[in-house]
């Protein structure tokens, strides 16, 4: 049935819903008609089968007519059109219900369905032509899913290698961030800080800003590019600049900000900043001139220092040419050096000039200017400084003068006055040279004074170079080598020459012949040393004297203070030497208070032990370093050596020989005690050995603990 209504619309070239409506319309009335005719037809049978004209009559009459003739056909008009209907129905339902299910796979993003071309093959060219528009959108629909599922994959992965750190966020709560933003903060992964709020890494003096422009993003109100700082998971600080966009991640608002650290940049932008700041400080308290000019020579730019020098404020001299400041006289000089600048005959030029000031003085001026060129590498003008070199020039012609006068005084003068150079070598000799070291003045420009200098004396001669750099001057003696070889004294006053005479560093030395001066202070000190010597020692027996012994003790008396150590001293009489006086003569006392001076000497092995005659019979020991135990044993000696002698004593009451009684004393010296107790000590032991019976050692410390 289908085939041969198929058949029929490709014979009527039906291939239309319209037009297949159309023909159904007409296929029915046609219908209609003929079935009507047909009614019609059966309708006149009966009238001529009836012969009862009552019955026609009723047969006639119109309604009767109406229903007769009409009745039938129009139900099977009625019935065939809703089976049409249905039937067409049917095919625009089918048809619609495969777009719907197209759609409904599309929504599930099963992307990959079409219409079968098979299955709306005979379908109204309408439908076909619906079922070709689904199949062409779903592919264009997958198409482009293929191109955005590209893009985004390609997006990604620039997101994913992208040197800057991006970071998304949905209701301030991160939930993306490229391995740039997580180098960036120093989190080892994105579980470190994922879903935590993005204002947690913002600096707090900005964290009001950023709120706010989150708030106009929110409103499609585009924000540029902000400078502001970040703070990473240690906590430590680093500059950022961020760009934010609204974006829509995972369906639903969201804000993608990229983030560049900008912390080394702010560096050198602060660094830049101080240097320029450096720079114009300088360019303003610098006192040269520094100035720009044009290839006419007109001042571009000149810092205050102008202003000092010459006496013009800057407004009224920019503009200006530098010829309208400098001397007549000089003009014509400056005119031909600018020239060879412009020119380029010349890329730098120094020269020293005179300019006019406001009051119509004069200041000397150091130029110093080179070329300034363009970008394309063109001369455009000149720039260098103006340094104020009056006082300087005033100076040179100062020193031309003294010198002069300097020149007279020195060949009149019989001290001999010399120059030298920082290395110490002759710069001038005056003629009094030829009468002191036998040199002419000639012959001493060049020599290197050092090597005149007597060897011992290098020393005290480089210690007064080092004096005479840090106070300018200096006076020192020594001995300075003749031509002939031979030694003399010189005394020299030395002084620095000042810079203003001087760009280099050179000395003025004025020096006179002590030797002879020299030769009575050595003889005077020779006899001052004798009579220090003869001060200090006993005249009889040649050890030290009681003036010795006490500045010795104060000096060792200081030493074991300072270092918390024991200090002894031993004291001794010789036993009945009054009696001995009386028996051998003040003669044969002489001799016995050498032999026991010599025998103590010679008991005493080290060097800083200190012997002397105390007073009269009288002699100590000073023990630096030494404790009770062996201070004893030197007592214990000296008396032994002393009995050894065996000199002869009749009028001892203890032996046929001299004896001495000996007594020691040991302190640690400290703020509380002072020499005096120390000497006290010492001589109660003496005293306590001769009541022992003499001829004995007794410690001051051993009886006090007996008294104890």
């Amino acid at each position: 049935m289908n085939g041969m209504i198929t058949k029929m619309y490709d014979l009527f070239q039906l291939n239309s819903l319209k037009r297949r409506m159309r023909f159904w319309f007409i296929f029915l009335i046609l219908l209609f008609v003929i079935l009507s005719f047909f009614s019609l037809a059966l309708y006149g049978r009966k009238l001529y089968e009836y012969d009862s004209q009552d019955h026609i009559q009723q047969l006639l009459s119109l309604q009767h007519f109406i229903i007769e003739i009409f009745t039938l056909p129009f139900i099977i008009v009625v019935l065939l059109g809703i089976i049409i209907t249905f039937w067409l129905s049917n095919q625009v339902e089918n048809t619609i219900y495969k777009v719907l299910e197209g759609a409904k796979s599309i929504s599930k993003a099963k992307f990959g369905y079409r219409i079968d071309p098979t299955s709306y093959l005979h379908e109204p060219i309408e439908l076909q032509e619906l079922c070709k528009t689904f199949n062409r959108m779903a592919e264009m629909i997958e198409s482009n899913l293929l191109s955005v599922q590209k893009s985004e994959e390609r997006y990604r992965s620039l997101i994913e290698l992208s040197p800057n750190a991006i970071v998304v966020h949905q209701d301030s709560k991160i939930v993306y961030a490229n391995p740039a933003f997580i180098r960036l903060i120093k989190a080892d992964s994105l579980n470190d800080f994922l879903g935590q709020n993005i204002i947690k890494f913002i600096h707090p003096d900005f964290q009001e800003i950023v709120k706010e422009r989150m708030y106009l993003l929110e409103r499609n109100t585009p924000v540029g590019l902000l400078d502001e700082k970040y703070v990473m998971m240690d906590g430590s600080i680093i500059d950022v600049q961020v760009i934010a966009t609204p974006i829509e991640y995972m369906n639903k608002p969201a804000f993608q900000v990229i983030i560049q650290d900008i912390t080394d940049r702010k560096i050198m932008e602060k660094e830049l900043q101080a240097s320029q700041e450096k720079y114009r400080l300088v360019v303003e308290n610098v006192k040269e001139v520094i100035f720009q000019t044009d290839i006419q020579g007109r001042w571009t730019l000149i810092n205050p220092a102008w202003q000092e020098i010459t006496g013009y404020t800057i407004e009224e001299s920019i503009g200006n040419t530098l010829f309208d400041y400098i001397h007549p006289d000089d003009l014509e000089q400056n005119l031909h050096t600018f020239q060879a600048l412009i020119e380029g005959k010349n890329e730098y030029c120094h020269l020293e000039t005179r300019y006019l000031t406001k009051s119509r003085g004069l200041r000397w001026v150091e130029v110093n200017a080179k070329i300034t060129l363009g970008e394309q590498g063109q001369i455009i003008g000149t720039s260098g400084t103006l340094d104020d070199i009056t006082k300087r020039k005033n100076a040179e012609e100062q020193l031309r003068a003294s010198e002069e006068r300097f020149r007279l005084i020195a060949e009149s003068s019989s001290d001999m006055i010399t120059m030298h150079d920082e290395n110490g070598y002759y710069l001038y000799a005056s003629p009094a040279c030829k009468e002191l070291l036998y040199y002419s003045e000639e012959e001493l420009v060049g020599i290197d004074s050092y090597s005149l200098i007597h060897p011992d004396d290098i020393k005290t001669i480089q210690n007064n170079h080092k004096a005479l750099l840090e106070i300018g001057s200096t006076v020192c003696t020594y001995r300075i080598r003749r031509k002939d070889g031979q030694y003399l004294w010189f005394e020299s006053s030395v002084k620095l020459l000042p810079r203003t005479y001087s760009n280099d560093t050179k000395w003025i030395v004025v020096s006179r012949n002590i030797n002879e001066r020299k030769l009575a202070e050595e003889k005077l000190e020779q006899a001052n040393a004798m009579l220090h010597r003869l001060s200090t020692i006993d005249g009889l027996t040649g050890v030290a004297n009681r003036r010795a012994f006490d500045a010795r003790l104060e000096i060792e008396w200081n030493h074991c203070n300072l270092i918390a150590k024991p200090l002894s001293l031993i004291m001794l009489d010789i036993d009945y030497f009054k009696p001995y006086n009386d028996v051998y003569g003040h003669l044969g006392g002489d001799e016995c208070l050498k032999a026991v001076a010599s025998a103590i000497q010679h008991t005493l092995e080290r060097s800083t032990d200190f012997f002397c005659r105390y007073g009269g019979e009288e002699f100590s020991v000073i023990l630096p370093e030494t404790d009770k135990n062996g201070a004893n044993k030197v007592a214990e000696k000296i008396r032994t050596a002393i009995e050894a002698l065996q000199i002869p004593h009749q009028e001892s009451s203890i032996s046929q020989w001299v004896t001495v009684s000996v007594g020691s004393a040991t302190i640690i010296p400290n703020l509380n005690s002072s020499p005096t107790d120390l000497i006290s000590y010492a001589d109660k032991a003496v005293y306590q050995a001769k009541k022992d019976g003499r001829n004995c050692v007794r410690n001051y410390e051993s009886l006090f603990e007996t008294y104890c």
